[in-house]
């Protein structure tokens, strides 16, 4: 399937195979600042003999390589399911960055005070 050239020029600058789970919903260029905002796909994790049900979104960002000079910003919302019965909320897993990129600040502390068990 050919993408629209727009997009395929926008997936030179995201992870590899991020467009498999992610659309492309806003980019912007602020501040001299590249922002693109991905949203996960809804297809939710598949549990056998179990429905989920979209509960929420949670936003990750992403500093990234510059682009012509430029600092970008990815953010990944990511979708969460509830699955009747189950306490947790359930998500895919999807690597989101690559060597080289860090996370925001602000996440990676939520991480570290949550243990990692985001």
């Amino acid at each position: 399937m050919a993408l629209d050239p727009k997009l395929a020029a926008l997936a030179l600058f995201l992870p590899e195979k991020a467009l498999d789970h992610f659309d492309i919903t806003d980019a912007t260029f602020e501040g001299g600042e590249v922002r693109l905002t991905l949203t996960e796909k809804n297809t939710p994790p598949e549990i056998e003999g179990k429905t989920s049900v979209f509960h929420s979104y949670r936003e990750i960002m992403v500093s990234d390589f510059p682009i012509r000079g430029k600092p970008s910003v990815i953010t990944f919302k990511r979708r969460y399911w509830k699955v009747d019965g189950q306490k947790e909320l359930l998500t895919n897993d999807i690597p989101l960055v690559f060597p080289g990129t860090k996370l925001e600040s602000a996440f990676a502390s939520f991480l570290k005070a949550s243990g990692g068990d985001a």
